[in-house]
Order: C-alpha cells, then sequence, then structure tokens
C-alpha cells in the first residue's frame, strides 16, 4: 500500500502526544499526508527518525480558518527556520524536521506560547464543548424521553434513539470533565514551569482519543444506519427525516470547507451567511416534498397489498357490509417493526382506522396502551369530548383494558401483549362487532 488512512479521534489538548504519534509512525514508514474529522491519511516513506512539532497557531478570528493569509506567512516563516510544514486542522500546525537538522525552535518565548495556549487552543476547546445552549436542549430532551414514549418503541430508530441520547450526554459531560480537568492541571504545570515541558502519555492520548471521539462517532454512526434501515426497508415515515439529516450534514461539510479555505475573515463570514440562508430554504422544501411523495394518503391500497402476517379487518366486515373484491379498502398503511413491539401498523381507510401493536410481552404492552390512552385523551379534550373506562364493559370484552369515547366511535383495548384501536362509525358494542374483532385480532 502506498497510501493508508488511520483513526485519529485525538484530543487538540494531546496535541505534544501526537508529535510521539508521529514520531512511531515514521519510523515504522508512514508520514502523516492530511488530516480528516476522524481519520488520517499517511503514505509510504522509507523508515526513517524524524522529528515533529505540532504548534498552536494563534488566530483571534472566531471562525477557523486554515488557510488564511495570516496562516500562510506563518508557515513560510517556519520554514525558512527550518522547518517542513505537513498539515493542518484547525489551529495546530503540524511540521517535521529530518533527522540530524536542527532547526529553529518556532515557539522561543516560553510564556508567549502559555498564553497561545491557552487563548486559542484551551478556550476554543471548552467554548464548543461547553455550549451552554445545547446542553439544556439535549437534557430537556432526555427529560422527555422518560418515562419511555409509546412511539419510542415502535421503531429501531425510536429506541435507539432512547438509549443513544443518555450514552452521548455523558460522554459529553465527560469530555467536559476531562478538559476542565486539563485545564487546572495545566495552571498548576505553567505555575511550576511545567506547562510545555510534560508531555502527556501517548498510550492516556489513544485511550481518550477512542473514549471521547471514536466512541461517541461509532454511536453517532450506528444511530444514523438504524435511521436508514428503517426508512428504506421498514417504514416511509422515517424518510424525511433522513433526508433532512444528510441535507444538513452535507451543507455543514461543505460549508466548513469553503470557510476554512477563505483568506479572509470577510470572506468566511460571507460563507456562513450565504449557506445559512440556502439551508433555511433547502431543508423545509426538501422535507415537505419527500414527505409528500412518500407519504401519499391518495395511493389506493387494496386487500392484496396487505402482508399476510398483518391481521387485519375491514370496515365492510364489521358492519357486515359486503366487500367487492379489487374493490379500494384503505389510503394509507404504515406497518412498523421493533424489537420490543415486532409488528405494528396503522391503517387508514375511508372513516375508518386501526392501529395494531403486538409488543413481545405484557410490561411493554402497557406502556403502548397508556401512550395511546394520553395521546386519545389529549385529542378528545380538545374536541370537548370524554372517554368512559367502565369495568362491566372490560369484562363483557374479555379484556384487561379498555376505553371506549363517550359517542362510542373510539374504542383502544389491550389484552394480554396486544394492544388495538379502532375508530369509525362502528358499533361496537354489538355482540357480531366483538367476536369478529376477537378473532380477528386476539384469537
Amino acid at each position: 500500500m502506498k497510501t493508508k488512512r488511520v483513526f485519529w479521534g485525538f484530543l487538540s489538548t494531546d496535541y505534544k502526544a501526537m508529535e510521539k504519534y508521529l514520531e512511531e509512525m515514521a519510523k515504522k514508514g508512514w508520514m502523516l499526508e492530511k488530516l480528516g474529522v476522524l481519520t488520517a491519511k499517511f503514505r509510504r516513506i522509507e523508515p526513517k527518525n524524524l522529528k515533529f512539532y505540532i504548534d498552536v497557531f494563534e488566530d483571534k478570528s472566531f471562525l477557523f480558518r486554515e488557510n488564511s493569509m495570516e496562516s500562510e506567512e506563518y508557515r513560510k516563516l517556519c520554514e525558512e527556520s527550518g522547518w517542513t510544514f505537513i498539515t493542518s486542522k484547525y489551529y495546530l500546525q503540524f511540521f517535521y524536521a529530518e533527522e540530524g537538522q536542527e532547526p529553529t525552535p518556532i515557539q522561543t518565548d516560553e510564556a508567549l506560547e502559555q498564553t497561545i495556549v491557552k487563548s486559542s487552543l484551551l478556550k476554543r476547546v471548552l467554548l464548543v464543548n461547553t455550549n451552554l445552549v445545547f446542553y439544556i436542549l439535549l437534557f430537556s430532551y432526555i427529560f422527555k424521553l422518560f418515562p419511555i414514549s409509546h412511539i419510542n418503541l415502535l421503531s429501531y430508530s425510536g429506541i435507539a434513539i432512547t438509549i443513544v441520547t443518555p450514552l452521548i450526554f455523558v460522554l459529553l459531560l465527560l469530555k467536559i470533565s476531562y478538559y476542565i480537568y486539563w485545564n487546572k492541571t495545566y495552571k498548576r504545570n505553567t505555575s511550576k514551569r511545567l506547562g510545555m515541558k510534560k508531555r502527556p502519555s501517548l498510550k492516556g492520548a489513544k485511550r481518550r482519543a477512542i473514549l471521547f471521539n471514536g466512541l461517541q462517532w461509532l454511536v453517532l454512526l450506528l444511530l444514523f444506519l438504524i435511521f436508514i434501515g428503517d426508512a428504506l426497508f421498514i417504514s416511509n415515515e422515517y424518510v424525511p427525516i433522513l433526508i433532512g439529516t444528510m441535507i444538513i450534514i452535507a451543507a455543514t461539510v461543505l460549508l466548513s470547507f469553503f470557510i476554512k479555505k477563505a483568506k479572509t475573515e470577510e470572506k468566511s463570514i460571507q460563507y456562513l451567511v450565504f449557506g445559512a440562508i440556502i439551508l433555511l430554504f433547502i431543508l423545509p422544501m426538501a422535507i415537505s416534498y419527500n414527505f409528500a411523495d412518500t407519504i401519499d394518503k391518495d395511493q389506493p391500497i387494496y386487500q392484496e397489498d396487505i402482508p399476510e402476517d398483518y391481521p387485519i379487518v375491514t370496515k365492510g366486515e364489521l358492519t357486515g357490509t359486503d366487500v367487492q373484491e379489487g374493490k379500494i379498502l384503505w389510503w394509507d398503511f404504515q406497518p412498523r417493526m421493533s424489537p420490543i413491539v415486532p409488528l405494528s401498523y396503522d391503517c387508514h381507510g375511508t372513516k375508518f382506522v386501526i392501529s395494531y401493536y403486538r409488543a413481545i410481552n405484557s410490561y411493554f404492552a402497557d406502556i403502548v396502551f397508556d401512550g395511546k390512552t394520553k395521546e386519545r385523551q389529549r385529542i378528545l379534550g380538545y374536541m370537548n369530548k370524554t372517554t368512559i373506562k367502565d369495568k362491566a364493559l372490560r369484562q363483557g370484552w374479555d379484556v384487561e383494558k379498555l376505553i371506549l369515547s363517550e359517542d362510542r366511535d373510539e374504542l383502544l383495548i389491550q389484552r394480554d401483549n396486544i394492544v388495538l384501536y379502532l375508530s369509525g362509525d362502528i358499533d361496537f358494542e354489538k355482540e357480531a362487532v366483538k367476536e369478529r374483532i376477537h378473532k380477528e385480532f386476539f384469537d
């Protein structure tokens, strides 16, 4: 292989340990060529002893411009001092010198170097990782996830979000805690004149890279793949979310590329404003277009379109009305699947709705029933309607839980691990209707 890519999740504060890593790679015959978000590209060279130096470039701009006029001038000065520039990543500048060369030190004033590290590295790192607004929003979202919503039990994506969101929050808190600890340690070492001399161990730096960056990005990648799976193979309800996420990722990557390449801060701000305006227009249009295209309630669904393993009944079968073969029965059928609720769906017909949920056990069926109850009571409350919870009615249906709207046009029942919701102009208290529902959904 002439080139290879390796995982690069080093924290910025471990830039001194990166020097040791690059020296070891050079001894093995690999030279750093380019750095990405989480990977580094190396090219094959003759194994040799090289001296690497990573400097923190002081950029007073709030935007990271890797190829600004100031940074290019700074690199020229470093190369005139005997260093060869390799690449950069935000404020970190990577240089090397051949064995036997004695290049002039880039930073000769230790006090000035410590000031640059504090202002350009530590403050920016803490600012990015301690975004108070982001943490408040994330914590608020976690608070809404618990107690677990029945909606989140119906898909792989919902279950993954319920598990992943608290995990991401904990990982970010650990990362912030480490940066705060590093700051205090750095200040203490600085007071003892050890600030720039005490280099963190490479072993510890690799562990932090895996814990704080590798694990975090792996979790996010798995979450993204789960969304793709739900959108492509289970239900098109998740397609708008997937499309919106992909647009945001693509726009962010493209915008970051232009900002980094900008020569002046004014140009970076222009790119930022232009990208934000484009995103604000394109994102809603793409999602709404995709939503209308994939969830089209004007698309007729026939009996043969419903998979055999989905228990379902038509309004005509419940009311005793004959249904001709090939007649349009429904206008929307949304199946779902998850490890906790392996089979569920929503089916909409002409003035007739079915929602069916088959959980792995009665515990999760209880959560689905309670969640669906709150959802329907909230909707009925807007319509100034109430529900009926009658013990005799429940016993007559031979189910554990039952709720009937006062107009008797909505029925929600639970029996063992199955939850069923029916809505339509149907007499749900009629014996023939009860028998049909039991036969199709519970027997």
